[in-house]
């Protein structure tokens, strides 16, 4: 059971999801890389249909096709909850800005927070279309019932943990609220003995800037959702800053540790 009988860095929902599935192997290895492979695949349908309604048919494919070639996406298509993460929010953003009504405000907003669920990381993109929803004057109406289902349903989930570990999820959730004052989770890891040889192979990396960095990627869509924001949406300025941090994220790479070069490549 996670959390009780073993650690586990984010909620074990997708582990509950796996464990349905025959005893892995050689043969059925396939079989657990099947979810995150049919989020993928179905992120990119979501993204086309967000891309038809600004841009023409034929651009509007440039969306799934960057998106599919991206390197960036091979996570996704692993034994990993990346896949239906990304799914997730990718769908919930299509209900909520896209369709707009409030059965799919409802909808979208159950989806992000399920996508929490699966993968915490979706958090940056919760609050990115939250920080939406309250800047556009058209869609602020339904910021009050997109936050409340979120909350609703987080809530939800944490209780879920809660009783399947029999304690053990929200007894690390609240170790991992106090534990910044003292010491990173990185430095936890690393004085695990099962964790710590694989920790010291990715080199002095500080999971703070870490975090900080793959949140600010996905809030750098703010500028562009103001209205009239023409310094940003309609000119060059913000990819010269997104390029800058591109290349001094790779720079960085030689002293921090391989993760940086992701980053780096996702800026730019």
């Amino acid at each position: 059971v996670p959390f009780r009988d073993f650690f586990y860095h984010q909620p074990a929902y997708y582990l509950y999801l796996l464990s349905w599935l025959p005893e892995p192997n050689a043969e059925s290895i396939w079989l657990y890389r099947l979810p995150a492979g049919v989020g993928v695949w179905l992120t990119g349908a979501v993204l086309y249909a967000i891309a038809r309604e600004g841009l023409n048919l034929r651009l509007a494919i440039l969306a799934p096709v960057l998106f599919y070639a991206s390197l960036l996406v091979a996570p996704g298509v692993q034994a990993l909850p990346h896949g239906l993460m990304i799914f997730g929010t990718a769908l919930g953003f299509y209900l909520v800005l896209v369709r707009g009504d409030r059965r799919n405000v409802v909808a979208g907003a159950t989806l992000m927070a399920v996508a929490v669920c699966l993968k915490p990381l979706a958090i940056s993109s919760v609050i990115a279309l939250a920080f939406t929803l309250l800047i556009l004057p058209k869609s602020r109406k339904y910021l009050v019932l997109y936050v409340l289902t979120v909350a609703l349903v987080g809530t939800l989930g944490i209780l879920g943990m809660h009783l399947l570990s029999d304690g053990g999820f929200t007894h690390a959730l609240t170790l991992q609220l106090s534990r910044t004052s003292s010491q990173s989770g990185v430095q936890i890891m690393k004085s695990l003995p099962g964790l710590s040889a694989d920790m010291e192979g990715l080199g002095e990396v500080s999971s703070l800037l870490f975090n900080v960095a793959v949140h600010g990627i996905a809030l750098t869509q703010l500028p562009l959702d103001f209205p009239g924001n023409y310094i940003f949406a309609n000119s060059t300025f913000q990819l010269l800053i997104l390029a800058s941090i591109g290349l001094w994220g790779m720079r960085t790479v030689r002293r921090e540790s391989p993760w940086f070069s992701a980053l780096g490549l996702w800026w730019l």
